[in-house]
């Protein structure tokens, strides 16, 4: 199995589609974050998703947290899959998953994301009604809805920019 991971793929730009950044749903700071991280090991030449694997001590160091409980961060990667949000599309909703399984290799200290294939035209081979920005500038963010409106002002910026 191929695995690309955060020490190896120093791409630190996160890279969405605009629907994906006004899209309605509920992520804690910590799994937004986390979802940060793993968009930030796609590479601008995919045109698949890989299997990316997160270090949580990697992770942990990055966004200066202090829990120690590896518990704590599973269930935060497991939000990606429990916690669908919707684009609407020709006025109506449409529902997604960020993950289609999450894996925890708690010998190896490892959670390994599969991004939902129904993403694909959402975060890979994007060339136009995207936003992209460093992972630095969200990881120290404190408040849970801070990386969000972070993302939406940096959109609306761009856009009147432009």
């Amino acid at each position: 199995m191929d695995l690309i991971d955060l020490q190896k793929e120093k791409n630190n730009i996160i890279k969405k589609h605009n629907e994906l950044i006004v899209a309605k749903g509920a992520l804690s700071g910590t799994a937004q974050k986390m979802l940060s991280m793993v968009i930030s090991m796609l590479r601008t030449d995919d045109t698949e998703f890989q299997k990316y694997a997160l270090q949580i001590s990697s992770y942990k160091k990055e966004i200066g947290a202090t829990n120690n409980e590896k518990e704590f961060y599973v269930n935060s990667a497991l939000e990606l899959m429990r916690n669908p949000f919707f684009i609407i599309e020709d006025g109506k909703r449409k529902f997604f998953n960020w993950c289609s399984t999450v894996q925890p290799d708690e010998m190896q200290g490892y959670i390994i994301f599969d991004i939902h294939n129904d993403l694909k035209p959402y975060l890979l081979e994007l060339k136009e009604n995207f936003t992209q920005y460093h992972l630095i500038n969200i990881l120290n963010l404190k408040g849970e809805y801070s990386p969000r409106l972070y993302e939406y002002l940096i959109k609306e910026w761009k856009q009147h920019k432009h």
